[in-house]
């Protein structure tokens, strides 16, 4: 006999049979896979790290929020001013990791300026970040940490776009007790030039009530001053800006901090 032809709307696709419907168990154990799941993503992440030296990162549909923070490590800064950096940052850590969104979003790179200009803390994920305690000494080159951090950003756009990953405008914050001790011009200019292009956002943090140059990074010279007791408050204000989703709900936070900080005695 010939196969007979049939119409396609007069088939129905055969349905699995169900089993039984699912209970709380059920839901729960689904919810561990899910959980298993993303936790594979990111182990697969590390180990390429590894392999690689370049972090790979595990979630290339959202959008990643990379902060720069260049901090002076400089011999003015011994004492309580560096202990409150090393507070701050491990609070801001901390912040960030039990935020269960930025703890895979944020990116963290720390350059520390002193006695060496280098680079602290490159970038990884921040579920693994291991931060060690900066330590005073030596003078203020600040260009030359400028400079460092520029090319760093421009080495990390470049993996982005190689694996077509999203960001939004790199955060760079400064922080700083004195005057630069090195020749900053073209660090400078370097930095106002992407400010005005729109390509990268700057914060300049100043610290007790020495002279210092971070005007000169700013394009609207708009620095933030902080008496020496108010420097750990700073860094919960960077958690907060760095867990938010939108430009608008940052500059509320940046007006917020300046409420707070006007009202310290």
């Amino acid at each position: 006999l010939e196969n007979p032809m049939v119409n396609v709307s007069e088939t129905v696709t055969p349905l699995r049979p169900m089993i039984r419907v699912a209970t709380p168990a059920d839901i729960d154990h689904n919810a561990e896979n899910r959980e298993k799941e993303k936790n594979a993503l990111i182990i697969g992440a590390f180990e390429a790290e590894q392999l690689t030296g370049v972090g790979v990162m595990t979630h290339t549909d959202d959008v990643y929020k990379v902060e720069y923070l260049c901090v002076d490590t400089s011999l003015s800064m011994a004492g309580d001013r560096i202990r409150q950096v090393n507070e701050g940052i491990c609070g801001f850590i901390r912040e960030i990791q039990n935020n269960n969104y930025a703890i895979d979003m944020v990116e963290l790179c720390i350059i520390a300026f002193g006695k060496q200009v280098r680079i602290e803390n490159d970038f990884c994920s921040m579920r693994d970040i291991r931060y060690e305690k900066l330590h005073a000494a030596g003078p203020t080159p600040i260009g030359d940490a400028i400079m460092l951090a520029l090319d760093t950003i421009e080495k990390r756009q470049a993996l982005y776009d190689a694996h077509g990953i999203t960001a939004y405008k790199p955060w760079v914050v400064i922080i700083s007790d004195g005057k630069a001790s090195d020749d900053f011009k073209n660090a400078s200019n370097r930095l106002l030039s992407l400010q005005y292009k729109n390509k990268i956002k700057v914060s300049c943090v100043g610290i007790g009530e020495e002279d210092n140059d971070l005007a000169c990074f700013e394009k609207d010279k708009n620095v933030i001053q902080l008496k020496d007791f108010q420097l750990t408050k700073v860094f919960s204000w960077m958690s907060r800006s760095m867990t938010l989703a939108s430009a608008e709900s940052n500059r509320e936070t940046i007006e917020s901090l300046k409420v707070d900080l006007s009202g310290e005695e």
